[in-house]
């Protein structure tokens, strides 16, 4: 749904040029961060966004579990207003935890808003359909497999509500 005031909504999104082997090794852990915040500082100077997109593994920490980097977020788009979103792995349970791939909505003030965990998860890159063959599982850092999500949810964003949809093996942004 747009928003109520019908006005327009700036938006940037940003896609940086990462090595994609080195997303989920260990020794890279919130690495791509900088970069991010390079390229977003850079667009929030030249066009003056209300809202960030980033991709869906964009950021290759736990969002919820890592306060000063959503401080350091908020360093950056805090002044501006804008609010983010972008990809990350989730967790639950900690004890016996799960896994998901999600998109979250972050407040300028680094704040999570809201998250959708995705629903349709792709064989051999987020889960392992063969489980029991356990030696050719991909490591994702800290996290073996994504569990899907239970439902697709809407991102509540300055520009209206905004989903993830995966569709052919890629994902994009749509805005509803």
């Amino acid at each position: 749904d747009p928003p109520a005031t019908g006005a327009p909504v700036r938006v940037s999104v940003i896609q940086a040029n990462l090595d994609l082997g080195s997303r989920w090794d260990p020794r890279f852990y919130g690495r791509n961060l900088r970069t991010y915040l390079e390229l977003t500082d850079r667009a929030l100077a030249a066009t003056k966004p209300q809202l960030v997109v980033w991709p869906e593994n964009a950021m290759t920490f736990f969002v919820d579990d890592e306060p000063a980097y959503r401080r350091t977020i908020a360093s950056i788009i805090g002044a501006s207003g804008a609010e983010l979103i972008a990809g990350a792995p989730r967790f639950v349970h900690r004890h016996d935890p799960k896994y998901y791939n999600s998109a979250f909505l972050l407040s300028s003030h680094g704040e999570v808003l809201a998250h959708y965990d995705k629903v349709h998860l792709l064989p051999f890159s987020e889960y392992l359909p063969f489980a029991r063959f356990d030696y050719i599982r991909r490591s994702f850092g800290r996290v073996r497999s994504f569990e899907p999500g239970a439902a697709v949810t809407l991102l509540p964003t300055v520009a209206g509500r905004a989903g993830v949809r995966s569709e052919e093996h890629t994902s994009e942004l749509q805005s509803h």
